[in-house]
């Protein structure tokens, strides 16, 4: 498959330097030396997203994810091996791992519960960095047949009802009222199947996009008058932490249904 994409590498892709807010056993984990370790391992970056600073200092010192394709699981479906970078201290580097299905070109993320490797910012960091690439790509074989697994569980109306419902707690507040969805509508003729795999690749698809879930949230305003508003969940910006979170989970409650 091509790897043609022009990747803009940010200046926290490329930081080796550590803050000044940042305690001196700090140990540095540079994201371009990462690149390198995965480029090493067969891995091809294929995406880099690094968050906004609120502060000028910072700018160059944001939590970058980078994805890196790998090796066909099933036709159509690639692993991908995603570095979560932290810069300024807060909690542990992890490498995640991701599934890429070239037919919708969904981006997905593979359960915390499915594999999850830690990267702390202390020791000998590089030594842990190729382990837990080595431990990713060890999950092929075993991420090959969850997708396979899922492709032989069909499910019923009520059943996949109930996916998307476990979706849309995912993405609205526990005191959503009215919530309606149009999470199980396909978008293209070879998602008209009520199989595992193509109902959590549907259902992934329509709630990236937010305005597929609507909700009510009721209230008070300054006088003290009830209140209902309407409101759309909120896009998810692929290859972001919050990106991360939803597919995550949204990836264990499909494994859990295929148990």
């Amino acid at each position: 498959m091509s790897m043609s994409k022009v990747i803009q590498l940010t200046g926290s892709y490329l930081q080796g330097e550590k803050h000044a807010n940042v305690s001196n056993r700090f140990n540095v984990v540079k994201p371009a030396d990462i690149g390198q370790a995965m480029t090493d391992h067969g891995l091809s970056i294929v995406s880099l997203s690094t968050g906004r600073a609120k502060h000028e200092d910072k700018i160059d010192f944001q939590r970058t994810l980078s994805r890196y394709r790998g090796p066909e699981l099933t036709q159509g479906t690639y692993l991908d091996v995603i570095y979560d970078s932290k810069h300024m201290g807060r909690g542990v580097d992890r490498i995640l791992l991701g599934i890429y299905r070239m037919v919708c070109t969904n981006g997905l993320f593979v359960g915390k519960n499915f594999f999850t490797h830690e990267i702390r910012h202390s020791g000998n960091t590089y030594d842990s960095l190729n382990l837990g690439i080595q431990a990713a790509l060890g999950m092929q074989s075993k991420l090959a047949k969850t997708i396979e697994k899922m492709q032989s569980v069909i499910l019923t109306d009520a059943q996949r009802e109930t996916f998307a419902l476990e979706a849309v707690k995912l993405l609205t507040p526990e005191n959503a009222l009215q919530v309606r969805h149009r999470l199980l509508t396909p978008k293209r003729a070879i998602d008209q199947s009520n199989d595992l795999w193509t109902v959590y690749n549907v259902i992934q698809e329509n709630a990236m996009q937010g305005r597929n879930i609507g909700y009510t949230l009721q209230g008070v305003d300054s006088f003290g008058v009830p209140q209902v508003r309407a409101m759309n969940a909120r896009a998810i910006k692929p290859n972001t932490g919050k990106d991360a979170d939803f597919n995550s989970k949204l990836f264990d409650i499909a494994e859990k249904i295929a148990a």
